[in-house]
This record gives C-alpha cells, structure tokens and sequence, in this order.
C-alpha cells in the first residue's frame, strides 16, 4: 500500500508541478487530476478494509492507519490544488480545503494514539511521520480561515499549533516550522476578529481566488517576520504571503 502512495505522489510531482506539464491544456491537467482522485479514493477505501488480525503486531498497524491518513489526506490536497498551478494568482477548490482540512483532523487523530502508545517519542513522530506528508494542508485552512473567516478554521489551525508545541525543540527544523505555524495563526486568528477582505470567497461552492498582487499591508511588524522567512523586501509579507510559498 505505501508503493502505490509514492506512485501516487510520483505522478501527481510529474504529471502536474514538473515544468514540462505546465504547457498541458487545463482540461488534460484536470482529466488527470480527476482519475488521479479517484484512483486514490479507491486506494484509501481498500485500505481501510484490510483487517489487522491477520497481520503482524496489529497494534502498531492500527496506529499506522492514522498517519496514512495523514499522508493520504495531505497528498489529496496537493493533487486538488495542482488544478490551479498554471493560472494568474490561485484558486482554491471545496475538495482542496476539504482534503487540508481532513490532514490536520487526521494529525490530531494520530498523534494523541503514538503519545499513549510510546512506540514514538514525540521527537520521532516529528521526523518519521509528519514530515512525510505535506506543509500544504496548513497553508490551505490558514487561507480558507482568512478568507472565508470561518472561526472553525482558525481554531483547528490553533489546535494543530498546541500538538506542535511537544516536538518544537526536536531540532531546528521542528522550531523553524513552529515559528512559521505560530505566525500564521496569530495572523488567522487577527484577521478572523477583522473586517479585511481577503480574496474573492464564494460561499455557495466553498471556493477561493486571490489575484497575484495584493495591496493588504502587513499585520505585523517587519521585524517580526524577517528573521522567520529571512526575506529582505518586508513589503511582500502581507496576509497573502501564504500563496508564495503554496506556488514555490
């Protein structure tokens, strides 16, 4: 079942980020990210069927479902949001925010069961299982709670942040992406008690657009962020600075 994820993953990578596929029509790319989704909905439906009795250590197989979920999840929403890799600014569908939402629901699902298990120092987690899947799922909810200022949102994105908390000081790499966790929270949360549009929100499909250009100004004192995303142009760190790392 991991051999087909990382095929999963291969094809999502090649077939839709690598610099050659740019050049494919937006209706081949979204061809392919519709049999892409539904090959992998049949991969996560077969694999939730297998039963643990008749492997070995089940105990440690059952836990593994929820950091495949994680993986699983995280994926999906690198897939939904390739649709949006080749067009000015970014659009953010239901199913992407659906899929981030689900890795991090899936993250608080799984990391409480490793905790209680011992079979993982937190330290270990960290490293072996969360930084299999993607950085994307955050980023998605962080945009989805600005911009559709759904406080549910905000408030996973601080729960989330709360179990980083056990594994910031694992290594410097943990720390730099508590940092950068904490820092879009606190803007999530400034912007959810704010009247800031952000973006052209469509409540009716759950969906997201924002241009290339922003002209929010920051939030936040320059030198709070210079150091975290060591950029020199302050200026490009508004609440939309998000979208640059999505599309890097």
């Amino acid at each position: 079942m991991g051999v087909k994820m990382a095929e999963f993953q291969d094809w999502i990578f090649t077939g839709l980020y690598s610099p050659g596929t740019l050049i494919k029509a937006p209706s081949e790319r979204a061809h392919l990210i519709s049999d892409l989704a539904s090959a992998m909905e049949q991969w996560h439906l077969e694999f939730k069927q297998i039963n643990s009795d008749g492997v070995n250590a089940p105990q440690v197989f059952n836990m593994s479902r929820g950091n495949w979920d994680i993986s699983y999840y995280s994926t999906l929403t690198l897939l939904y949001h390739a649709a949006s890799s080749t067009g000015p600014g970014l659009q953010i569908s239901s199913p992407c925010f659906n899929a981030a939402r689900n890795s991090l629901l899936a993250h608080l699902n799984c990391f409480p069961q490793y905790q209680k298990s011992n079979i993982l120092s937190d330290g270990e987690y960290f490293h072996w299982i969360l930084l299999f899947s993607s950085f994307t799922p955050f980023l998605v909810n962080f945009l989805h709670a600005i911009s559709a200022k759904d406080t549910e949102s905000v408030t996973l994105l601080a729960k989330v942040l709360t179990t980083f908390e056990n594994f910031r000081k694992a290594s410097q790499g943990s720390e730099h992406l508590y940092q950068i966790c904490a820092t879009f929270t606190q803007i999530a949360e400034r912007l959810d008690q704010s009247r800031l549009s952000i973006g052209t929100y469509n409540q009716e499909d759950d969906s997201l657009k924002l241009s290339d250009q922003s002209e929010t100004t920051p939030l936040f004192h320059p030198d709070t962020f210079q150091d975290m995303f060591e950029i020199d142009d302050m200026t490009r760190v508004t609440s939309l600075y998000a979208t640059d790392i999505l599309n890097d």
